[in-house]
């Protein structure tokens, strides 16, 4: 007995130091619960996200605004504005629905003794029942009519210009080609007047004269090719714009 209340006491002066020693560890060491989380703000600088401003940005904007003077956002606004004419006018509808009438009694115009048994005068007023209802949902249809008019004009304006920068996009492409093929031109072709002088001096035979020729022939059919591609993309890009691309970019640096 002696032995098991040694062993009680024992293990409970253990627990009680080791709670003693739970106690003296510091608040900086003990492992703090997380804290939830219910929405995470992202703070990033506004400047890392700002793109600096370049000289091809200046002529999308420039084509882009030369492009909303398109005759097809004429028509929208037209578009708009009888949708709102068309508004008022259903607002005022419910006038026309009403009908008068009135006559006089041909027994008091003839001076006839009947007279006295009629009434002098007949004057009324139709009224349909569906006055307010159709007066409402004419009104309703005239706004549903300004809303697609709105969008319409919002879904042509953007479609404007998504093609104004895509076919910039193919324009300013064509161009470069263009120039490259023109240095490849130039390129076969001082190899071409290299060979014939070195023809004249016997150092090559005309076979391989001809190679050279052959070879500028090449590439100056691909300068044609191309410089049709260039031309059909500056056209297709003026139809939009209005103006000539010279024009439109004129005082901008396009290099």
């Amino acid at each position: 007995m002696r032995k098991i209340m040694l062993i009680f006491l024992t293990s409970f002066l253990a627990m009680s130091l080791f709670a003693q020693r739970i106690n003296q560890v510091p608040d900086s060491l003990r492992k703090k619960p997380p804290v939830p989380v219910r929405g995470k703000i992202s703070k990033i600088d506004p400047a890392i996200n700002d793109k600096p401003v370049t000289a091809d940005d200046e002529i999308k904007a420039r084509l882009i605004k030369l492009a909303l003077n398109n005759p097809q956002v004429a028509i929208d606004n037209s578009n708009i504005e009888i949708a709102e004419l068309n508004r008022k006018k259903a607002a005022s509808s419910w006038l026309s629905s009403f009908s008068v009438g009135g006559n006089v009694n041909e027994f008091v115009i003839n001076n006839s003794p009947a007279a006295n048994f009629f009434p002098k005068y007949n004057f009324g007023v139709a009224v349909p029942f569906d006055i307010f209802s159709k007066s409402s949902n004419e009104k309703r249809v005239a706004n549903e009519n300004i809303k697609i008019a709105n969008a319409l004009k919002i879904q042509n304006e953007n479609q404007l210009k998504a093609d104004v920068l895509s076919r910039y996009e193919t324009f300013k492409e064509q161009k470069d080609l263009l120039a490259l093929q023109n240095i490849t031109v130039e390129n076969h072709y001082s190899d071409y007047q290299a060979a014939q002088k070195n023809f004249s001096d016997g150092l090559i035979s005309i076979d391989e004269l001809n190679k050279f020729y052959q070879a500028y022939l090449v590439e100056k059919v691909k300068i044609i090719s191309i410089t049709k591609d260039f031309n059909i993309a500056k056209i297709l890009l003026e139809q939009l714009i209005g103006v000539p691309v010279e024009n439109a970019l004129q005082g901008l640096y396009t290099e």
